[in-house]
């Protein structure tokens, strides 16, 4: 933070807690009386962050507060600390007034300080950081005195500023790291030992590099490729000590590779299915694998059905009340609830059809509150692009047939993306795509258009972890979201 950053609001600030310790505890009611205005117009300025955009009248308000907190417990007029807190309130609402301006006014100043500080800029890069901050103040004042030309112009230069300290942290806590291991795997001579996997760290950290320079506005790619990098230094320096062992004969390459074999064995043992090591490592990871996804299934259908089961047992608990309370005779409330079972038979015989028309490679098959959600596992698009592939229309024509289940229903396309790229690109990259299969189903069903909605969500709602390929291909997807007719 700033000197002057620090002289307007955190010398007050930390004058005002330390004073209020020193208040008795039997005080403390009557304090509470006389500072209940102002310290909520401080917690309105924090959430708007007054204290940033305002600081001119945020700093005399936190002045006048602290002179009355003095006077508290000084056991001063009461009057007189009712004068300074009625002055610091007037000050705090002169700041909240002047930055509902400054949001606007300094809206991509604002977001450039957040990005640097969100990757401890201040700490990484103390001295561009410092100047940022001073500059950024200067810019508040120059918006509270009126002179906007003047805010703007010194926003502007604390915005390249901190976006300066925001790359130099980056580099700083993204790359060192990898480039320290880099150092010992070179002195620990690893590239005799282990080459490829020392070169891919070392690729993949050129390739942040650039990433981060081309745009650095996307952290997420260049993140997740230093960490890929660090990961492969470390396991270039894991193998090199590895095959050094079996190179100064303390194990044989046959026991190195039986040892590599002991935690897949683990792993099917706890499955519950065996692997086989006959004709390596190939068969025991398909047969794993299959286990897994043969077990999600079966927790997917569970969960399905115990939502169905918690929906069915809320909707018929509060009908059967409603219904004896109006009818007043079991009668009624009999036939009610049997139409409801009904209805609720005739939503798992539709939900079951549509689970029959999709392999779990192409699509998972959920529902939620009577809402069927149909998430196309199978239908990628090309990066950066939303055009359908031909080797799709037949998972389509799966998806036109599943809606045809729910006449009448309302369909949501929903478009997401993974954590890679700007999130404005984002946005639009996800909406095109849902367009685009929104556009297909309607051009080949007769689904009403009225009935159809595309909606992209970017990069928001991940399901899976966006810093491995594997989860970052789960996250770009398609949802079909049907809400059946009542």
């Amino acid at each position: 933070m700033s000197k002057l950053t620090v002289y307007a609001v955190s010398l007050p600030l930390l004058a005002a807690l330390c004073l209020l310790l020193t208040v008795p505890a039997a005080g403390q009611e009557l304090r509470a009386t006389l500072f209940t205005d102002a310290d909520a117009l401080i917690s309105q300025g924090k959430e708007l962050r007054s204290d940033l955009l305002a600081p001119k009248s945020w700093g005399k308000g936190m002045e006048k507060y602290s002179s009355a907190e003095r006077k508290l417990a000084d056991g001063k007029n009461l009057e007189d600390i009712r004068k300074e807190l009625s002055q610091a309130s007037g000050y705090f609402r002169d700041a909240i007034e002047a930055t509902e301006l400054g949001k606007v006014t300094m809206a991509s100043y604002l977001k450039a300080r957040d990005d640097a500080a969100k990757v401890d800029a201040a700490k990484n890069d103390p001295q561009t950081w410092e100047r940022a901050e001073v500059k950024f103040f200067e810019a508040g004042r120059e918006l509270e005195e009126g002179d906007i030309n003047n805010a703007r112009k010194r926003g502007a230069e604390a915005e390249a500023l901190y976006r300066d300290a925001e790359l130099a942290a980056i580099k700083t806590s993204f790359f060192d790291e990898t480039r320290k291991l880099l150092t010992l795997a070179d002195d620990e001579k690893v590239e005799k030992f282990a080459p490829t996997t020392l070169a891919q760290s070392r690729s993949l950290l050129a390739e942040a590099e650039k990433a981060l320079n081309d745009n650095r506005y996307d952290n997420d790619r260049p993140r997740s490729l230093a960490m890929e990098a660090k990961y492969q230094a470390l396991h270039a320096l894991h193998l090199a000590k590895l095959v050094k062992m079996t190179d100064e004969k303390v194990m044989s390459r046959e026991e190195l590779i039986l040892e590599a074999e002991k935690p897949m064995t683990r792993i099917a043992g706890a499955l519950d299915v065996q692997a086989g090591f006959e004709e390596g490592f190939t068969r025991p990871t398909e047969t794993i694998i299959g286990e897994i996804e043969a077990r999600e299934a079966e927790q997917d259908r569970l969960t399905s059905e115990l939502r169905d089961r918690d929906d069915q047992i809320a909707s018929l608990t509060a009908q059967v009340s409603e219904l004896v309370a109006k009818l007043g005779g079991e009668s009624e409330a009999k036939k009610a609830m049997q139409a409801q079972m009904d209805a609720q038979e005739q939503a798992r015989r539709q939900f079951a059809q549509v689970e029959q028309k999709f392999t779990r490679e192409e699509a998972r098959i959920m529902r939620e509150s009577g809402t069927v959600i149909i998430r196309l596992v199978g239908m990628n698009f090309a990066s950066g692009k939303a055009v359908i592939q031909p080797d799709h229309f037949a998972l389509l024509t799966k998806v036109k047939e599943a809606t045809a289940i729910y006449p009448d229903a309302m369909i949501s396309i929903e478009g997401y993306t993974d954590a890679y790229g700007t999130d404005e690109a984002n946005l639009k990259l996800s909406q095109a795509r849902a367009n685009a299969v929104a556009q297909y189903l309607l051009a080949n069903s007769n689904l009403a258009a009225s009935n159809v909605e595309a909606v992209g969500f970017g990069e928001t709602n991940p399901i899976a972890n966006n810093e491995t390929k594997e989860g970052r291909a789960r996250n770009r997807r398609i949802d079909i979201v049907i809400k059946p007719a009542k």
